[in-house]
C-alpha cells in the first residue's frame, strides 16, 4: 500500500476564509450605511412635514405651536426689531422667514439676549 501525505492542519485562518470575513464585514458595513441613510432620509421628510405643514404666513397661534411658547411670549418676540414681519397686515408673519429667524436665533447666547431683551420690555 502506498504511503499517502497527510496535509498538516493549522490554527491560522485559510485565504479562503480570511476573504470570507472580509466579505461579511463588507456586508454588514453596507447594510448599516444603508439603515443610516434611510433613517437620515425618513427625518429630513418629517422635518419638512414640520416646516411646510404651515400656510406660508403665520399667525401669533402658529408662533406658539412652533416655538411652544405663551401669546404672551409670542407678542414679545414679534416685538424684537429683527423678528420678520409682513408690513401690510398687522399680526401676520412669513413661515420661511419665521423659520430663518428661529435657525439663526437658536444658539444659548441669541436665547439669554432675546429673552433678556423680552423681561426688560
Amino acid at each position: 500500500m502506498p504511503a499517502t501525505k497527510r496535509k498538516k492542519k493549522t490554527n491560522a485562518p485559510s485565504t479562503e476564509s480570511a476573504r470570507t470575513t472580509e466579505e461579511l464585514e463588507m456586508e454588514i458595513f453596507i447594510l448599516e450605511t444603508k439603515k443610516a441613510i434611510q433613517q437620515a432620509y425618513q427625518q429630513g421628510v418629517e422635518d419638512g412635514m414640520k416646516r411646510f405643514f404651515y400656510p406660508p404666513v403665520l399667525t401669533k397661534k402658529d408662533l406658539m405651536e412652533i416655538m411652544q411658547i405663551e401669546l404672551s411670549t409670542v407678542t414679545k418676540v414679534v416685538a424684537h426689531p429683527t423678528f420678520p414681519k409682513l408690513s401690510p397686515v398687522q399680526a401676520s408673519y412669513p413661515r420661511d422667514e419665521v423659520f430663518a429667524w428661529i435657525k439663526r436665533n437658536t444658539s444659548l447666547k441669541s436665547w439669554m439676549s432675546l429673552t433678556n431683551l423680552m423681561l426688560n420690555a
